[in-house]
């Protein structure tokens, strides 16, 4: 069994998946499951899916009839069999290091969530790489308590609430399903 459950919403993002994909398979930590939820996409990407699924057994494809991406995150948690979950959306790609890094602050500060930066990168632009990794320095680690984190949410300081930068361990997922039918995407602080 693999240490993380990588969990991949998938819905008409055929221009950006090839992307998404290749960062995860070409990851420095590869003891990783990752899970492809075509949520009915009617573009190509369910076809994308089962492509790397042939040659990956990492890999492996769900395919459902279009129901939201809080349906794909569902279907992903029943059908993880790993100790750790990441979520990533379908149109975004990680570093290298990503999972690396997640999982050595998790087992290190032995938490139930990590919580990572992300950096917006337009159509056509590149990411400022140098300046990135500094601000993204895994020395800058920073533990907090439960309370403190809610805190830092509920009052949007320096703390993200989006479930895609974000390493959990899953037994605090187990009994969390995403209400089908809302859609709240994209949200940063």
């Amino acid at each position: 069994m693999a240490r993380i459950g990588v969990i991949i919403p998938v819905y008409n993002v055929e221009p950006y998946l090839k992307s998404c994909i290749d960062s995860i398979v070409n990851q420095t930590f590869q003891d990783f499951e990752l899970l492809l939820i075509d949520d009915g996409s009617t573009d190509g990407s369910g076809t994308v899916c089962d492509m790397y699924a042939q040659k990956d057994e990492r890999i492996r494809v769900f395919h459902q009839k279009h129901l939201g991406v809080s349906a794909g995150r569902n279907k992903g948690l029943e059908e993880n069999r790993c100790e750790y979950i990441a979520f990533i959306d379908g149109d975004d790609y990680v570093d290298r290091r990503y999972l690396e890094v997640l999982y050595q602050m998790m087992i290190r500060y032995d938490g139930d969530m990590v919580i990572s930066g992300a950096t917006d990168v337009w159509q056509g632009k590149k990411a400022n790489r140098e300046k990135e990794e500094e601000r993204h320095r895994p020395e800058r680690a920073e533990v907090i308590s439960r309370q403190e984190a809610y805190r830092r949410m509920f009052l949007c300081i320096g703390t993200s609430v989006t479930l895609w930068a974000n390493l959990y361990r899953e037994r605090v997922l187990r009994k969390i399903r995403f209400p089908v039918g809302e859609i709240h995407e994209e949200t940063k602080v």
